[in-house]
């Protein structure tokens, strides 16, 4: 409460500024341009003008003092009282905050630390010294542990990237313009549409960190052609027929190694030979309840293992569908289908449990919309050993030093 007092104290100040000393006047400069700094930089956090507390309320008590100057000592006495209530009421009020923030301290062995993406970032050698990570998240542990340049998604520089009038305008402003190769976003952090769009469609995930929401995006350099995912798609994934190629059962039954797993019945999974991402054949899935999976034949050798499962999916229904890795004692998740129309590529990674009996791989259902009519298209599912960011570019360790 006491702050408010600086207002009408600096417009004495500046009427009577000729009758100061010169220290005087440097004090309420420094302060001046300290509180200019702090609004134009610290954007809609309040709390960093917490930090001239120290200056401001003993400049104000000395201006109060000189206007009170040699007045009845009654008066002087009555003034510092009122002042001193205040302080202790401002103290009072916040005296939770001032215990919180005087004993916290960030340390990197803390559960919730996003300490191993923040070193992944630390150490991607591929950024040059004129390229940025966008950064839609808590700015102050990106900058500060990373070491790398960034724009936050704040920042007035991103003024033109959110006036763009589409998504190929934006995805041009990105690269070409603000130079950003990476987007590090903590998913509580809601980011516009078009940055959504282009992040599901123009973008690899290079690294998550699911317990604490954050992930790391590479925007592709080009788009990748059937041409150049059939390439990359191996041959040797733990998956049998990712690809969908075999159909024993012809095109209106399960594909070959594909269960019915929980609530499939005939007619909701066929042959899909139109809209396709690699190879002849996709799957086509119609229903609003439904597991689609396979399972691992040989889990005992993969526990205590990590594992990365891939599918690209296609859906005009956003948030419904995503990916599952189960092993009877806990699973893990992707990301959900933003429900765009367009293929996405989809990734979970999981550690395997140690005393795991079967493991499971799921195109699932994150929730139920009450529409049977609803459609997903599911094609290059492939599970491969280790912690890898999208398969089809790039693995970690090719990426890093």
């Amino acid at each position: 409460m006491i702050h408010w007092l600086a207002i009408p104290s600096f417009l004495l100040f500046l009427i009577t500024i000729r009758k100061k000393a010169a220290w005087e006047k440097a004090v309420a400069l420094a302060a001046f341009l300290s509180y200019i700094f702090l609004l134009a930089k610290g954007w809609d956090y309040s709390r960093y003008m917490i930090t001239l507390a120290p200056l401001l309320i003993p400049s104000l008590l000395y201006l109060c003092s000189e206007v009170i100057g040699n007045r009845r000592r009654g008066i002087r006495n009555v003034f510092f009282l009122i002042c001193a209530i205040l302080i202790f009421f401002n103290f009072f009020r916040s005296r939770a905050s001032f215990s919180f923030f005087g004993s916290y301290k960030i340390r990197a062995v803390e559960n919730h630390f996003p300490k191993d993406i923040l070193r992944y970032v630390q150490e991607i050698r591929d950024l040059g010294p004129a390229e940025n990570v966008l950064v839609l998240s808590e700015r102050q542990l990106f900058f500060y542990y990373t070491g790398k340049n960034g724009i936050d998604f704040r920042d007035p520089k991103m003024g033109i990237f959110n006036r763009a009038e589409n998504r190929e305008k934006a995805l041009d402003i990105l690269k070409n313009r603000l130079k950003i190769k990476y987007i590090y976003v903590n998913w509580q952090t809601i980011p516009s549409r078009i940055l959504q769009d282009i992040m599901a469609k123009d973008c690899d995930l290079v690294y998550q960190d699911t317990m604490n929401g954050f992930y790391l995006y590479r925007l592709r350099e080009k788009p990748m052609s059937k041409g150049d995912l059939e390439k990359y798609f191996p041959n040797d994934s733990l998956l049998r027929n990712g690809s969908f190629e075999s159909w024993s059962l012809g095109a209106e039954g399960l594909p070959d190694y594909f269960t019915n797993n929980d609530n499939i019945i005939e007619g909701m999974v066929v042959r899909e030979e139109n809209d396709i991402r690699v190879g002849k054949y996709a799957v086509k899935i119609t229903g609003d309840n439904f597991n689609f999976a396979q399972n691992l034949s040989n889990a005992a050798s993969f526990r205590g293992k990590a594992l990365t499962f891939f599918a690209w999916m296609k859906t005009n229904v956003p948030n419904k569908y995503r990916l599952e890795i189960y092993d009877g004692v806990k699973s893990t998740f992707s990301k959900r289908h933003s429900g765009a129309g367009e293929w996405e590529l989809l990734q979970a990674n999981y550690t395997v449990s140690p005393s795991a009996e079967t493991i499971t791989f799921r195109v699932v259902q994150a929730e139920k919309t009450g529409n049977i009519h609803d459609v997903v298209y599911v094609d290059a599912a492939l599970l491969v050993e280790g912690n890898w960011n999208t398969f089809y570019l790039y693995s970690r360790r090719d990426h890093v030093k």
